[in-house]
């Protein structure tokens, strides 16, 4: 995944996050690993066997009857997050903890349990995007099922619609403001669910917080489920709404989020610069090298040119100089390279780097492969890396037509 989309998924997790207190969230360990001061806190590996979803028997311990406002906690940051009602009768469980030196959110549990076995309970943080493969809709219904695993049987799954459940809630609504701001894209959507729990039917509504990233034809999503007896679902729905909204943040902790997060964006900026001075000079560096052959390479690529052509193309080139400075300087920071199709004449910009050759066919597709072997003689051409070409001491793209001379 190249280096921006992965800034923007990373922005666009702690968005979710703080969206959906109310839902809560269980850390994938195998995105989410345990770094930092809180790696050995032994709240790292909570469970709690008595309330897995797939259990009937979860129900709320230590019930005062009444509900009672609770202090949410982030372990990483060690500070208060803010406060939220837990309704009378039900049961809250808390695990949050914030990475203080990457403002990534690392431990995220917050469930509630209902005195009836009802359960409200996230299944987690998934993202896509065309890079990937994946579109939103193949990946929100497999994500879904796949976290049921073990849990619930016969699961029945409806379509997505807007909810407005979702989307009416404050928190939401306060987080899609801060998301536009950024020029991202928030949109509220559930579907009803059916299934069995120990043999008994349940139902539910799977609640989807989407984080859509347009320019990147990319995205991620929070998934959370309300479940519960059928005859109760509706009162379980009015429960976890008034316990989302019910949250009152602690100023200083979002002063403290903001500040993390300005540090993160200001060190990502200078690496960038710094990048980009580097590229420069080295660039400045091959330049000097290769002025003592350009007559040669004026001959070799210019050779079907005419003195005014020539003229203009040198022209040219230097109008194209930062472009490509600036080409070059973005691949190296998205780890992505440029390739040149030889038989057609079309170039393909930001395939992923870290393969030892590509291949292109007529229809436009491009293959990687580890070493130099053609993957289908009879489709495939070898495309020219550009990239790899600038690395070799060539001056790699030079125009709008192809390579230099090409």
């Amino acid at each position: 995944m190249n280096r921006t989309l992965r800034i923007a998924l990373i922005g666009g997790a702690t968005f979710l996050v703080i969206l959906l207190y109310g839902l809560g969230d269980t850390a994938d360990p195998s995105t989410m690993a345990l770094t930092g001061p809180y790696a050995d806190d032994p709240y790292a590996s909570y469970s709690d066997e008595s309330t897995r979803l797939g259990d009937p028997q979860a129900a709320p311990r230590n019930a005062s009857g009444q509900g009672q406002r609770v202090t949410i906690v982030d372990r990483g940051l060690q500070m208060p997050r803010g406060t939220q009602v837990v309704p009378a009768g039900w049961r809250l469980t808390q695990d949050l903890a914030t990475d203080p030196n990457t403002a990534r959110p690392v431990r995220t549990t917050l469930d509630l349990y209902g005195p009836r076995g009802e359960i409200v309970r996230s299944l987690g943080l998934a993202q896509y995007g065309q890079m990937m493969g994946t579109s939103f809709q193949q990946s929100w219904r497999q994500h879904v099922m796949q976290r049921f695993e073990g849990g619930l049987t016969d699961v029945s799954l409806g379509d997505l619609r807007r909810s407005e459940v979702l989307e009416g809630s404050r928190p939401f609504q306060q987080t899609a403001q801060k998301a536009s701001g950024q020029g991202m894209r928030m949109e509220g959507l559930e579907a009803p669910l059916r299934a069995r729990r120990a043999g008994q039917p349940v139902e539910g509504v799977v609640y989807i917080a989407h984080f859509v990233m347009d320019q990147f034809q990319a995205g991620l999503f929070q998934a959370a489920v309300v479940l519960s007896s059928p005859e109760h679902l509706e009162e379980a729905i009015r429960t976890n709404l008034a316990f989302q909204n019910s949250y009152e943040p602690n100023p200083a902790f979002e002063q403290r989020l903001e500040q993390l997060n300005q540090r993160v964006m200001q060190q990502q900026a200078a690496e960038s610069r710094q990048r980009m001075a580097q590229s420069q000079a080295q660039h400045k560096q091959r330049m000097a090298a290769n002025r003592a052959q350009f007559d040669a390479y004026q001959q070799v690529y210019r050779a079907n040119q005419d003195a005014a052509d020539m003229q203009m193309q040198s022209w040219q080139a230097r109008q194209n100089s930062n472009d490509e400075m600036h080409r070059r300087t973005i691949n190296s920071i998205n780890e992505t390279v440029d390739l040149y199709n030889n038989q057609t004449g079309e170039t393909y910009y930001g395939a992923q780097s870290g393969y030892d050759s590509y291949w292109t066919d007529p229809t436009g597709n491009v293959v990687g492969t580890q070493g130099y072997d053609n993957p289908d003689v009879m489709r495939y051409n070898q495309a020219t890396d550009l990239d790899d070409m600038y690395r070799q001491g060539g001056t790699g793209w030079g125009g709008n037509d192809g390579p230099d001379g090409w």
